[in-house]
């Protein structure tokens, strides 16, 4: 909980050589979006492989985020609680975290990546607003829970390639 409760603090640069943050580390700060060092983005992250862990969780106010073309991995819980109102993978990314859009209660549309072959336990669970979600083929399985509570979720492609659906994936 480094910056938590910082509402003054919009503006965010974080360089490629961190790779761990604690929970929390900025939640209650007033970014609005976020993106790849460089751009116009009020959380500015310059790594290029991977994102880590609870890297965005509880920035309430972040509705907003490019993902460049170059990550290949999401750390558990990064986008955990946040203001997300849609997201899209690039196709580079191959592993998401549990947990990583838990609680995002804006978050109304998902395109997820062609190369992430698994959706992890409790990826989506609890997005209230979640409408749409697209998964493209060569993803194989869905893990537990991963959409639990999501009960405004009207829309699904689920693609040929799936074969495995845990235990309570769309309860």
């Amino acid at each position: 909980r480094a910056f938590y409760s910082c509402g003054a603090l919009k503006n965010v640069t974080m360089p490629s050589t961190v790779t761990s943050i604690a929970s929390d580390a900025f939640q209650g700060i007033a970014a609005t979006s976020a993106g790849p060092a460089g751009g116009e983005y009020d959380y500015q992250f310059a790594w290029s492989e991977s994102i880590p862990a609870n890297a965005f969780r509880g920035i309430s106010s972040l509705t907003s985020v490019v993902i460049p073309d170059g990550i290949t991995t999401i750390g558990g819980s990064a986008f955990y609680e946040s203001g997300l109102t849609s997201i899209g993978l690039p196709s580079s990314v191959t592993t998401v975290g549990t947990y990583c859009f838990n609680n995002c209660d804006s978050l109304t549309d998902v395109t997820w990546s062609a190369g992430a072959a698994t959706i992890p336990e409790r990826c989506f669970n609890d997005c209230d607003a979640l409408i749409s979600v697209v998964i493209p083929e060569g993803v194989t399985s869905i893990g537990y829970c991963a959409f639990y509570g999501s009960g405004s979720l009207q829309n699904i492609t689920v693609p040929g390639t799936i074969t495995s659906i845990s235990d309570g994936a769309f309860n």
